[in-house]
């Protein structure tokens, strides 16, 4: 891995490289290149000839692992690492993300997420570590250690007071000082001081003015009152000549560092300040050079500071032609964390299963392997990609949008509770569908009844199924969930196992026969193994 300095060390040789550029030379260095690579890398920045050992910088998506690559592995969601409160776990998580990010040639990772979960219907509420501040910033700042020790640059987002995707991209965030700084600032501070080497701004407007463009809240909060000393970029398109309305000089003067995904090729109103624009105002006075000069001393930092000018950073590896394969054992770094990440919510003392059990009853499709292979998607082949995991088929492991990642494989409820039942003599009858007449019959049948049930939600800029621009609407089970544990419940002994973003309604949890609860989050690809633990 790449040796890594002080931020004192990496400032002053950034000063020694700044000293060399000219300001078109600068601007390229804090320019996003719109989405260069056929989509495989969310923002890019380009190399640079005045720096020969600057390369670029791919920066990729991020909680549960890498997005859009092949040969990596599809973690558990931050709402699981958190839940195990274990911070041994919450560190082997982070380098075992950054592990793979390394050799993905991905520079900047974009997480962890820290936005509270101020609703349980919040649509990515499983890509942030829950409702607690401070263990908020326990989890993050340590996911932070991991993936910052390989060399990585991470990105804590999203900053500030983005916690639903209902009109993200159009909402106010009206707040008091005490409330924003001991319970939305507090995780932030707390990854600050973990040296995190990026943070991410968010779409909403935060007492008026756009978050991404707003110098109460780069500059005053985050880079005076945090202390921030590395990047602040924007989330993708989150500032225009529209927010700006037209005047992209208060976009670099609010104290940007950074904007996302970039300008080249845009000739509409997302062009921020590529084309020419920026290194015009830089010129005209209406940006000070000391500014430019503090946007890019902070790349160059950062970029130094991780040890990723050595000139021996792994080429980039995106994409479904690009197929290096970077998972090492990282599958027990999954299962560990899954497991202890599973909470129980009730046990009359059948949990664990007792050895006079000698027949399970596994029913739903939430226990299911994938029909369409691990990509989900009928309409693909597989190896294809498809949008982000908008779908369900089989058990639910992950929600979608922009922080999922794709499946090398995964095992099902059902194949990791056959491993054990063959190992025991267990006969395990399966029911892998939500119909309550067929539940039944195999509840009937066997000693006890294992239920799985699930809901989802993701990211707004899909809409899937029972939700709405990404929150859930209800906190009711998808797909009849709730029907099919009382039919079963009512013929046999029962445990449920939920698969969900975050709290969902439990009519049935006082029946007699539900005798044991377990929340189990989205564990990832080891979710069937890690429940069976």
């Amino acid at each position: 891995m790449p040796t890594q300095i002080s931020w004192e060390e990496a400032h002053t040789q950034a000063m020694k490289i700044l000293a060399t550029l000219s300001v078109e030379e600068k601007v390229k260095l804090v320019s996003g290149k719109r989405w260069p690579l056929s989509q495989d890398v969310v923002g890019f920045i380009d190399a640079n000839n005045a720096v020969p050992e600057f390369k670029g910088l791919v920066i990729q998506d991020a909680p549960t692992g890498i997005r859009f690559a092949l040969g990596t592995s599809a973690f558990s969601s931050s709402i699981n690492v958190a839940s195990t409160w274990d911070k041994e776990l919450m560190l082997k998580h982070g380098m075992a993300i950054g592990e793979e990010a390394h050799g993905k040639g991905v520079n900047i990772w974009l997480g962890p997420c820290v936005n509270m979960a101020r609703s349980p219907l919040g649509g990515r509420i499983w890509e942030a570590q829950g409702a607690d501040p401070y263990l908020s910033g326990v989890s993050a700042a340590l996911q932070i250690k991991g993936v910052q020790s390989n060399g990585v640059i991470s990105t804590v987002k999203h900053f500030i007071l983005n916690d639903q995707e209902f009109m993200r991209t159009k909402q106010n965030s009206i707040i008091d000082d005490r409330t924003l700084r001991e319970i939305y600032m507090k995780p932030f501070q707390m990854a600050v001081d973990a040296d995190v080497g990026a943070i991410m701004t968010s779409y909403n407007k935060v007492l008026g003015e756009w978050a991404g463009q707003s110098k109460f809240v780069i500059t005053e909060l985050l880079k005076t009152e945090i202390g921030f000393k590395g990047i602040v970029m924007t989330d993708w398109w989150a500032v225009n000549q529209e927010t700006s309305k037209g005047d992209v000089s208060l976009i670099a003067n609010s104290g940007l560092d950074m904007v996302m995904p970039g300008d080249e090729s845009y000739a509409d109103l997302r062009s921020v300040w590529g084309n020419g624009r920026l290194v015009g105002l830089v010129e005209s006075g209406k940006v000070p050079l000391d500014r430019l000069n503090d946007m890019v001393t902070r790349v160059l930092t950062v970029w130094i500071k991780a040890g990723q000018n050595d000139g021996k950073f792994p080429e980039r590896d995106l994409g479904a032609s690009r197929k290096r394969n970077v998972q090492s054992n990282h599958k027990s770094v999954i299962r560990e964390v899954g497991a202890a990440s599973s909470v129980l919510l009730k046990n009359d003392g059948s949990l664990p299963l007792g050895k006079t059990i000698r027949s399970i009853a596994v029913i739903g499709t939430d226990a299911a392997p994938p029909a369409n292979g691990v990509y989900g998607d009928a309409s693909k082949k597989q190896g294809e990609f498809f949008s982000d995991h908008g779908c369900v088929d089989g058990t639910v492991a992950q929600g979608w949008g922009s922080g999922t990642t794709h499946f090398p494989y995964i095992i099902a409820p059902v194949d990791g509770i056959k491993v054990c039942t063959e190992a025991n003599d267990i006969q395990l009858i399966a029911s892998l569908t939500n119909s309550v007449e067929e539940g039944k019959i195999a509840a009937k049948n066997a000693d006890i009844a294992i239920v799985f049930v699930y809901a989802n939600a993701g990211e707004g800029y899909i809409e899937y199924g029972e939700t709405i621009e990404g929150d859930r609407t209800s906190l009711n089970l998808w797909s009849g969930g709730n029907e099919l544990v009382l039919a079963v419940a009512n013929v046999k002994k029962t445990v449920v196992v939920i698969h969900a973003p975050g709290a969902v309604n439990l009519p049935w949890r006082n029946h007699e026969n539900v005798v044991g609860i377990i929340f189990a989050g989205f564990p990832g690809q080891e979710t069937g193994n890690s429940i069976a633990d």
